[in-house]
């Protein structure tokens, strides 16, 4: 067995011998440990962005009181941004949604299918996620849909508090070089 003074007798040896050494050492050991944090973090959302609804470029279409499914479904497939369609009945939608909420979550409980309609879930093609606006009023415009739902991208969700951010410092920025640029037009000269 190993004794912790012992160890801590070698580490001190060490911190006293090669101080510089010991010092670099440290900010590498911190270094990779901040890495690892950040590669664990970065799994752990990936694995829960892809369990958020809307976050893969998925639709949903709720249908109307009485829809022609198969004419929806026709008209959502020929469009070229999906790539998949699947049906979605109303007592499925209600499993998904106790899924989705928890299953002692009293929004869902003692839910009737009833109240839900039926559904389809669109699934786009990753190079027009971008255009989930526009491809969602095409898909609200086809007769027997009531209405389109998706939830914004997560990335974007992820980001937004970084854009106030980045767009002041920005202004910053172009306040900065606007009196520079004013300060050399008068012939005062501005220091760096």
């Amino acid at each position: 067995m190993i004794r912790v003074y012992s160890i801590l007798k070698l580490l001190f040896r060490g911190l006293r011998r090669r101080p510089l050494g010991s010092l670099f050492a440290f900010v590498a050991w911190w270094f990779a440990l901040c890495q690892l944090i950040l590669v664990i973090h970065a799994v752990n959302l990936a694995g829960q962005v892809k369990e958020v609804r809307g976050t893969t470029s998925t639709l949903i279409a709720y249908l109307g009181p009485s829809p022609d499914t198969r004419a929806v479904r026709a008209g959502v497939s020929l469009m070229e941004e999906v790539r998949d369609v699947v049906f979605i009945p109303r007592q499925e939608g209600v499993e998904r949604l106790r899924k989705w909420m928890g299953e002692d979550n009293p929004l869902v409980e003692g839910l009737d299918p009833a109240v839900l309609p039926d559904a389809f879930e669109i699934t786009l093609k990753p190079a027009y996620a971008g255009r989930i606006d526009d491809i969602a009023g095409r898909v609200r415009a086809i007769p027997g849909v009531d209405d389109v739902r998706y939830d914004p991208d997560a990335v974007h969700l992820l980001l937004d508090p970084y854009h106030l951010k980045i767009h002041s410092i920005e202004i910053y920025r172009l306040s900065v070089d606007g009196y520079r640029h004013k300060s050399i037009m008068n012939g005062r000269g501005v220091h760096s």
